[in-house]
């Protein structure tokens, strides 16, 4: 017994020591994280609520929404202040039509910091943060838009955010949504969305060439179902990269392009043009024509010509599993019975890069293989890209190849439009293009 209450003098002793040395150690009860649920209950009881909200459409089209909520409250956070002017106890927000159904939840993040943002809401909530200088809010829904942009597959919400892009002068985000749009222009050609684009984002769109599309064809025939509700000028026109159009397409183009007669003489000078590009040597083609010109660059075309599909699924980590496809060297007719034969794969372990020979280290893993063989030619390079399908679907990250290797974005971290799953399909593309040859030695 003495030795227990010796053993207790000395706990004692030790704690007023380290006490008196200002080493106490502390103990601390934190439930802080139920704050945020409990002042979310505060506001959907409304009890002693002091602050009058009144959320007013701009055309007066629908009831304005009434809120009460607790100026005490609003005024700990500094998002909130946009609310509380000279000791009023009440505040009129004026907003679209289509933004009122997100005011309460905007309210309600002022009490909790907390608000689940999707698609259909996160133009509403990012411009009301904007507007109202909810300045930690606003950074936020900048980040998700990334985020958001994929899901809708009518192309009508990322069409929407597009405008909105636009008219809050936003570029940011306005080179998120038409990359996107670019990246999934096949799709989204062939949608009723497609018609919503303004000339100019139509033409800025077309400017790209990271444009992926099944053939420079496909989009000349978009343009007759866009023409359908909007104007078509010689501006959008002038977009159109015709020398990547097959001679028998281009002649083709006279008898079934609706609006060939409204163009003519364009459509003459540009065929004609396209029609030198495939019959003229590339040393002929350097002297007149500046071929790094955007007309005679591809865009990332997805026909079968220039394309090879690749699941990831097909390849097993230890054991050689050889494929090869085959493309022309060139679009043009004087390589058109020259054959690139190339040969991909799929490495996801070290294991698999070994025995195919790679130096591979974990860091590079996952990566896609694209090695050739065959025609050679120093005027023609390749500037070969994979795509990556987001659960099969959605153009979610391109990447290019080096060398020989691309190295498979991480969905999570990487990508530009993260995706929910691993990437497990793939697109190759081959694109050659005309390379400069080096001006000879004095």
């Amino acid at each position: 017994m003495e030795g227990g209450v010796a053993l207790v003098l000395l706990f004692l002793a030790s704690g007023l020591a380290a006490g008196a040395s200002g080493n106490a150690t502390a103990r601390i009860l934190d439930w802080s994280g139920e704050i945020a649920e409990s002042l979310g209950q505060l506001y959907d009881s409304q009890q002693g609520c002091d602050f009058l909200i009144d959320a007013v459409g701009t055309n007066n089209a629908s009831e304005p929404l009434k809120l009460c909520a607790h100026s005490l409250i609003l005024s700990a956070n500094s998002e909130a202040q946009f609310l509380l002017r000279d000791g009023e106890n009440a505040s009129t927000l004026r907003l679209e039509e289509d933004c009122l159904p997100y005011v309460e939840p905007f309210i309600r993040y002022l009490y909790t910091r907390r608000i689940s943002i999707t698609l259909s809401s996160v133009k509403c909530i990012h411009k009301m943060a904007s507007s109202y200088r909810a300045v930690k809010l606003q950074e936020y829904c900048a980040q998700i838009f990334s985020l958001v942009i994929p899901e809708d597959p009518t192309f009508k919400a990322q069409i929407e955010l597009y405008n909105y892009a636009q008219d809050s002068r936003d570029p940011v985000l306005e080179e998120l949504c038409l990359q996107f749009l670019a990246w999934n222009s096949q799709a989204f050609s062939e949608s009723e969305a497609w018609q919503l684009l303004s000339p100019e984002q139509l033409q800025a769109l077309l400017a790209r060439s990271d444009v992926v599309v099944q053939d420079e064809l496909s989009l000349l025939r978009a343009l007759e179902s866009w023409r359908l509700l909007n104007r078509l000028d010689q501006h959008i026109l002038d977009e159109i990269r015709f020398p990547m159009i097959p001679p028998e397409d281009l002649f083709q183009l006279q008898f079934n392009l609706s609006f060939y007669k409204d163009f003519e003489a364009l459509f003459k000078a540009r065929v004609l043009e396209a029609l030198e590009f495939y019959t003229v040597t590339f040393q002929a083609l350097t002297q007149h024509l500046n071929l790094t010109d955007a007309a005679f660059i591809p865009r990332i075309y997805t026909s079968p010509i220039w394309t090879y599909h690749l699941n990831k699924n097909d390849y097993n980590p230890y054991y050689n599993y050889y494929r090869s496809f085959q493309t022309p060297a060139h679009p043009s007719f004087l390589f058109k019975t020259q054959q690139m034969s190339w040969s991909p794969g799929y490495h996801a372990t070290m294991q698999s890069c070994w025995n195919y020979g790679l130096s591979c280290t974990e860091s590079s893993l996952p990566l896609v293989r694209l090695t050739s063989s065959g025609f050679n030619d120093p005027s023609i390079r390749y500037e070969n890209k994979v795509l990556m399908l987001c659960q099969g679907s959605f153009v979610t990250a391109v990447q290019d190849f080096k060398d020989t290797i691309a190295t498979v974005t991480n969905v999570n971290n990487d990508s530009l439009f993260p995706c929910p799953d691993v990437y497990s399909s793939f697109i190759i593309v081959v694109r050659p293009i005309y390379s400069p040859l080096p001006l000879p030695s004095p």
